[in-house]
């Protein structure tokens, strides 16, 4: 991600040196700021609460993007004979922290203990039903001050820096990433250390392993936003980048081919979703599958339930990986760059509404579940970590794909007109069709599947 919004900012400079690199010192000075933050990242080692936690990890973020901004106005000051324009582009990266810290924070409230997590265990102690419709109420609901923020985002920087200024929004953005990067790896840790203390029966360490995975939770979810968000933020400056290489200044809306490429691409996101989806489901038979024959056999292990899931997953993502990396050849070579422009903007849109809504979804249900043990939060803790942990964060890799192979082949297309190329678009087509029949002949066909047991017969 860093990379590409590095190189989008490059392209939208227009060819000016101090614009270009401005791009490069701002993504080190990010590294830089990282590094100071982290060494502000401290808690008590005894006694300390989900709020001591939440709060030693916020002020790391805190002290690195302060850093960040300092150090961007020094290199403005350097670099910059106009100070005009050398504030107007700082102003961009300020813009950018703020993106970050609000959207992830924002995800974060959604998914919290004041508002889900209550409601949420209110309504499961109804039925299971309840429960999973108030859930995805409530991901449905966590759109809406992410993309506010995105569209106040985007239009600010428009104004300030034109395009140029989206992109070293989006560099600023995706610089500090090493810190949020550290707080997922936080929470995986500490959710790895609570499933440990479990397993080991250590009753006494209950309240200080209860605070560890509360703050885990929050910060996973405040995590996945951030991801999202500058998945979003980093496809909008490639697909500026993309429109700039191939010469397009305003997209036809009225042209045929143009809202054709923007349902493609709204459809992409869901196509893609459905099949992790189904990956997981397939993985997870498996697993029974596996566990059904040790069980006839009296040698459990776990070695082959791990086979046969990190067997299945491989081969349930070739066709979700073949498809994201065709589309924007098929698109773009059948019919032209402006479909293909089209059906960027419609797979950033879709896709950044279906992976916050399944994402906060699931980062809801799994939260919840630490609460309150009922039939109906197991369950849901079971799908929320598909939403979240798999589909949602798929998401979000999907749109930044996308765009990456669009601007990677966009020299090509810059002299082809509508339909002049449709031919050679039947390539990559070809390419998708005979990969969707070996991935059905070689792992879909005579798969063996579970028996089912008395009590997946009773449920």
């Amino acid at each position: 991600s860093l990379a590409a919004s590095i190189i989008a900012a490059a392209i939208l400079a227009g060819g000016d040196i101090v614009l270009i690199s401005l791009s490069f010192w701002v993504a080190a000075a990010g590294i830089i700021s990282s590094m100071v933050g982290f060494f502000f990242i401290r808690a008590a080692a005894n006694g300390s609460s989900k709020n001591d936690l939440l709060y030693a990890l916020y002020k790391g973020k805190m002290i690195t993007s302060t850093l960040l901004i300092v150090i961007s106005i020094a290199i403005v000051m350097v670099f910059f004979e106009s100070a005009g324009e050398g504030y107007t582009a700082v102003s961009c990266v300020i813009i950018g922290q703020f993106y970050g810290l609000l959207i992830g924070h924002a995800t974060e409230y959604f998914t919290s203990h004041n508002f889900a997590v209550e409601s949420l265990n209110k309504a499961g102690a109804l039925s299971a039903s309840m429960y999973m419709i108030k859930a995805f109420g409530i991901g449905a609901l966590s759109v809406l001050i992410p993309a506010v923020i995105i569209v106040a985002t985007a239009l600010a920087c428009l104004y300030l820096a034109g395009l140029y200024g989206v992109a070293i929004a989006a560099v600023s953005v995706i610089s500090t990433l090493s810190t949020n990067l550290a707080c997922d790896a936080f929470a995986s840790i500490s959710k790895n250390a609570v499933s440990i203390v479990a397993e080991a029966g250590e009753g006494d360490n209950a309240e200080s392993v209860g605070v560890l995975d509360g703050t885990a939770s929050a910060v996973a979810a405040t995590g996945r936003g951030f991801a999202m968000g500058s998945s979003v933020i980093t496809s909008i400056s490639l697909l500026l980048a993309f429109e700039a290489t191939v010469g397009i200044a305003v997209l036809n809306i009225n042209s045929p081919t143009v809202i054709g490429g923007l349902l493609v691409g709204a459809t992409l996101p869901y196509v893609f979703a459905a099949l992790v989806f189904l990956s997981c489901q397939k993985a997870a038979e498996a697993i029974l599958v596996d566990a059904q024959k040790q069980l006839d056999s009296d040698s459990i292990t776990t070695d082959g339930c791990v086979n046969a899931a990190n067997v299945v997953s491989h081969q349930e993502m070739i066709l979700p990986c073949l498809y994201v990396s065709m589309s924007p050849l098929i698109v773009g070579i059948l019919v032209g760059p402006q479909a293909l422009a089209a059906m960027l903007v419609g797979s950033i849109a879709s896709g950044f509404l279906l992976g916050s809504t399944l994402s906060n979804t699931g980062s809801a249900l799994t939260h919840a579940s630490k609460y309150t043990k009922l039939g109906s939060t197991s369950v849901g803790s079971t799908v929320g970590c598909v939403m979240n942990g798999a589909v949602g964060t798929a998401l979000a890799t999907l749109i930044k794909l996308m765009a990456i192979v669009s601007l990677t082949v966009s020299p090509l297309m810059g002299a082809w007109t509508e339909w002049g190329q449709w031919y050679f678009g039947f390539i990559p087509f070809g390419v998708c069709v005979v990969g969707t029949v070996v991935v059905a002949i070689s792992f879909w066909m005579n798969v063996e599947e579970p028996t089912p047991t008395a009590a997946t017969e009773e449920a």
